[in-house]
Formats: structure tokens, C-alpha cells, sequence
């Protein structure tokens, strides 16, 4: 991710592996971001493929972590009960990329503790507008590379401000053309230079609503790109304001 590094908790961010690491998966450990205390959110190419895909219970989410794939005192690590992709998650157009975690409650009842390391963002209440030039940034937050073709992840937890880019911007045939569809948003720089990477799949694209408390509002998931901060390829996101009601339906069942 070709970053400006600065340090960052981003409470409502976290990482996903399996029990045992599995070497054969490259990125194994995905990132996502928690809008509730049950009910992580993510990518579905965050997942392993198919061929691969393990059973709930051999998954677990880590909250609380900066550092990539190391301990913390205040990380909390938690299995995940069950898991739900979108019923039209496409792998090849990257179309409906978003699944749902849904984590295990401890024996006493409880599930992930809220603390300054740990807290849920809000869902969006409708569509986001792009930003104009003098507005506010959006920050996206991952472990991934720090550039294209980086063969480690990074050791600490990364995040950049980009803006939103008009949907009309982001399908023009010299950004990404046909590939942008539906349910899907771009934020970066059309000139290049800061964005997501490889290995932040999953992560989140957060954005301060317009309201007097200033919330974080999730308003993307990274999903793909063209390289990494090349001109004229900003990242793209699933739209979460998109799935409002598929997010509702499943976290209410």
C-alpha cells in the first residue's frame, strides 16, 4: 500500500486467519472492518477460494492489532461461528464482493469488548456523494504491500486519505471503463500515488458523515484495482450504502 505511514489504532478494523496458517494461500490473514460487536464485515475475495474454504469454525478474527500477524495486550481473538458471502459474488468481475462473519459468543455471553483499540463503525443511511476537491478525505487502512510488486506485508497497520470519485469518473473508458459496475465506488488520486495494494483486500474505506457528530461512516471495502497508485486506476470499493438491506437482512437472522 503506497502510503503515507503515521500511526493509526483504527478501532474498527480487523484481521482474519485461519487457526493454523495455511502457507499454500498467499494473503491468508485479510482484513475487514466490524460495524457491530457480532457482525464483521469483508470482502468475499478475502476468503480463501473456494477449493479452499474452511469451515466457520476454523477461522478466527483478531481486534485490536497494528502490528501484522503478532500478538497484543489488547488484541482479542475470537472464532467465527459462521460466515455468508453475497449469493452474487462474482471471483471474475469482482461484482457483489462482500461477505458477513458472524463471530462465536463466549460462554459467559459476551462477544467483542468495546475499547479504545476496539469499536464498531456506523453503516452508512444512503448513497455517499463523491467528494468535491476541498472536502474532506476518506481513509482506507490495511496490512498489504506498501508498493506494487512488495513481497512482504507490512509490519504495521498502514492508512492513507483519498477522496470518493464520481461513479461516471470511475467508468470512463481511460479509468476502469466496463469493469466498473454496479455496486461498486472509487476513491484515489486520478493522477496516482496513494492507494490500496495487494493485501488489503477487505479493508475498510471510511469517511466522517456530514452530521454535527461527525460519525465515521463505512462507505467501502477494498476489492480490486489496477496496480497499486498508478495514474488513472484509483481503487475500487464495494459500495456498502449498495447492500444496506442485504447487510440487515442477514445480521438481523
Amino acid at each position: 500500500m503506497p502510503y503515507l505511514p503515521r500511526t493509526s489504532h483504527f478501532p474498527s478494523l480487523h484481521s482474519r486467519a485461519p487457526q493454523e496458517e495455511d502457507e499454500t494461500q498467499e494473503g491468508a490473514r485479510e482484513q475487514g472492518a466490524s460495524p457491530g460487536r457480532l457482525w464483521p464485515i469483508l470482502s468475499a475475495l478475502s476468503l480463501p477460494h473456494p477449493a479452499h474454504r474452511r469451515a466457520p469454525e476454523e477461522l478466527t478474527v483478531v481486534l485490536g492489532q497494528d502490528r501484522y500477524n503478532q500478538s497484543c495486550e489488547q488484541c482479542q481473538t475470537l472464532a467465527v461461528r459462521a460466515y455468508r458471502l453475497h449469493d452474487g459474488f462474482s471471483p471474475t468481475t469482482f461484482q457483489h464482493d462482500l461477505a458477513l462473519l458472524r463471530l462465536q459468543e463466549r460462554a459467559d455471553g459476551t462477544c467483542a469488548v468495546l475499547s479504545p483499540f476496539v469499536q464498531p463503525v456506523c453503516l452508512p443511511s444512503g448513497v455517499a456523494r463523491p467528494a468535491e476537491p476541498e472536502a474532506a478525505l476518506c481513509e482506507v487502512a490495511g496490512w498489504g504491500h506498501q508498493f506494487e510488486g512488495a513481497v512482504e506485508f507490512s509490519s504495521f497497520l498502514q492508512e492513507a486519505q483519498v477522496p470518493l470519485i464520481p461513479p461516471e469518473r470511475c467508468s470512463a473508458p481511460d479509468v476502469h471503463g466496463a469493469a466498473f459496475a454496479s455496486g461498486m465506488l472509487c476513491a484515489g488520486f486520478l493522477e496516482g500515488g496513494t492507494d490500496a495494494c495487494q493485501g488489503d483486500s477487505g479493508g475498510p474505506l471510511v469517511c466522517e458523515d456530514e452530521t454535527a457528530e461527525r460519525r465515521l461512516i463505512l462507505r467501502g471495502i477494498v476489492s480490486w484495482g489496477t496496480g497499486c497508485g498508478d495514474r488513472y486506476k484509483p481503487g475500487v470499493y464495494t459500495d456498502v450504502a449498495n447492500y444496506l438491506d442485504w447487510i440487515r437482512e442477514h445480521t438481523a437472522s
